[in-house]
């Protein structure tokens, strides 16, 4: 262990992190920037190629010259495990999806399955993967045994949930306070000063399953009150209000109120999942979440509330014999992020209705998704464009878009953003 604490604290630690994604790649970036040499290793040998090529696509490295790293002999790139042998700290930032609504784990398996026969005594291995409470030991800690090794004294094991917001340039992984845990006290420590050689504020949490579930409950925190908000949204139309209007009001209280904002549906890989994860494990547990399960349904239901709203507003003509355009498709403004974009139902539900329809996102310029019958290209938004295909609707706020022009050139506007100005020349629903 005391080797280990001073190739920690001196920086010369050699880390492996295993999954290169939006989790793995900040992550090398933040070691790189910090002098720690890093093994990186990646299943997906096209990914492999983008890092080597400088052509990676993730706002938070887009501008980070991983091949210099290469070069000079810093960053090594993997695609078997062997080398693993040769690391001293392992940080695993593989996906946890859902695989029929229940989790799917299969990818931290297999990377442990792999990775055992090269692990050797005076190693920290760390999962960051969002799960619940317990998968931890039981896929980790339970599977390391035997070649001298004994986890919490001489192999050590932690828990820290990734914490990443693509797109915001206010917070980077130095900035965004980290949780950490271990299996044992040495483990904790060892972990918690691992990351503090790179982030600025880090909470050791009592244990590691209080970790696992902290990381679900805070973004089932923001599910449940997105919730809210689509649900009064929808209230307040009923009632001929605005909900932004409401929750202007609302904020200028200085205690017991956070601003969420009603939307199209959820996206990305935390908010839409991590609620489902706790709420498999509540079953398992004979225990029901009927706020969070409620939640889930909500925002689920938001594409086809919206399509359905369209519908009947353009009841007086067939809403087949329409033109939409639709403006953006990542989940959020500002990034080329499609994960659970809620475009993809509303293009399954275009596609079922055989509605015409163009969509734009210069962040996502082809889309393409395993839940969609055929890949669209994003289009430009001239004038031609906005007058043929001249109802608008407006799923991603991207900031690029000119809103006085998108205006000046359509005859309707479904905003789901509040994006744009009321406009007497222009009906915004």
């Amino acid at each position: 262990m005391n080797t280990l604490t001073t190739k920690i604290k001196n920086n010369t630690a050699t880390v492996a992190v295993i999954g290169l994604g939006y989790v793995g790649l900040p992550l090398c970036k933040a070691l790189l920037n910090k002098k720690f040499k890093v093994f990186g290793f990646e299943k997906n040998l096209s990914r492999i190629k983008e890092i080597k090529l400088n052509k990676i696509k993730i706002a938070a490295v887009k501008r980070f010259n991983f091949k210099k790293k290469i070069d000079s002999k810093n960053l090594f790139l993997f695609n078997t495990f062997k080398k693993i042998e040769e690391t001293d700290i392992i940080v695993i930032c593989v996906p946890t999806p859902l695989k029929n609504n229940n989790p799917d784990l299969s990818d931290i398996k297999n990377v442990i399955q792999n990775i055992l026969k090269y692990i050797r005594p005076n190693q920290l291995i760390i999962l960051e993967s969002s799960t619940y409470p317990g998968t931890t030991k039981s896929l980790i800690v339970d599977k390391i045994k035997g070649n001298k090794i004994i986890v919490g004294k001489n192999f050590f094991v932690g828990y820290s949930p990734e914490r990443e917001d693509p797109g915001n340039k206010y917070f980077s992984l130095k900035k965004i306070n980290k949780v950490v845990s271990g299996y044992s006290n040495q483990c904790a420590y060892l972990t918690d000063l691992f990351y503090k050689q790179f982030i600025d504020n880090v909470y050791k949490a009592k244990n590691i399953e209080t970790a696992e579930f902290s990381k679900l409950y805070e973004n089932t925190y923001r599910n449940v009150n997105i919730a809210l908000a689509n649900e009064a949204k929808i209230l307040a139309d009923k009632i001929d209000l605005n909900i932004f209007d409401i929750i202007k009001c609302c904020k200028t209280k200085p205690f017991g109120f956070q601003a969420f904002y009603p939307g199209p549906g959820v996206g990305g890989h935390c908010i839409p999942i991590d609620p489902m994860y706790l709420s498999w494990l509540a079953k398992k547990n004979n225990f029901t979440t009927d706020i969070i399960n409620l939640a889930v349904k909500i925002n689920n239901d938001m594409p086809q509330r919206i399509f359905l709203h369209i519908k009947k507003y353009l009841n007086k003509t067939k809403i087949e014999n329409k033109k939409i355009f639709i403006l953006g498709a990542a989940y959020k403004k500002n990034i080329n992020d499609l994960r659970e974009s809620p475009i993809i139902k509303i293009i399954n539900l275009f596609e079922k209705k055989k509605i015409n329809f163009i969509y734009n996102d210069e962040y996502i310029p082809i889309l393409k998704s395993k839940n969609l019958n055929k890949s669209y290209f994003s289009q430009k938004i001239s004038k031609k464009n906005l007058r043929e295909y001249n109802t608008i609707l407006m799923l991603t706020d991207h900031n690029y878009y000119n809103k006085n022009f998108i205006q000046k050139n359509c005859n309707i506007i479904f905003d789901t953003r509040n994006f744009f100005k009321i406009n007497e020349n222009v009906k915004t629903v």
